[in-house]
């Protein structure tokens, strides 16, 4: 936090700086404080070799939604982001769950998209922009 000193010499120095000069402060300033306020990160999304940035808006929407639209979402190209095949290679039907690395073991967790009958969200898990989550395919009997 900036004392009232602080900001009048910096809109001093501001003030005595050529507009390129002042430009190119404002631009570092505004960086700083998205990476100080992790603004400007966002949640990477990890599938097969395939690493994906998206800006999470809502992190209380369920996780089953967010799967959903992560279905949909179409690229630049406009094209699926991600292929999610409906059946594994034997033949068994593919359900597909978001996962994070647990820290202390260094192994992929499945994030629940419902506990109960509870929706789960990326709050829940503690899932911000910024962070790595995964695509973990799931074969069920069919």
């Amino acid at each position: 936090i900036c004392s009232n000193d602080d900001i009048l010499l910096n809109a001093f120095i501001f003030d005595i700086l050529n507009e390129q000069e002042r430009e190119n402060l404002a631009i570092k300033i505004i960086k700083e404080i998205n990476k100080h306020f992790n603004i400007s990160s966002k949640l990477n999304i990890v599938y097969k070799n395939k690493s994906v940035k998206f800006r999470v808006t809502n992190p209380e929407a369920p996780l089953a939604k967010l799967m959903t639209n992560l279905r949909h979402a179409i690229g630049q190209d406009g094209r699926l982001i991600f292929d999610f095949p409906s059946i594994d290679d034997s033949g068994a039907p593919l359900d597909y769950f978001f996962g994070k690395e647990d820290p202390e073991v260094h192994e992929i967790r499945v994030m629940r998209p419902r506990i109960g009958k509870t929706d789960q969200t990326l709050a829940d898990y503690n899932i911000n922009n910024g962070n790595t989550v995964y695509l973990i395919p799931d074969p069920f009997p069919g």
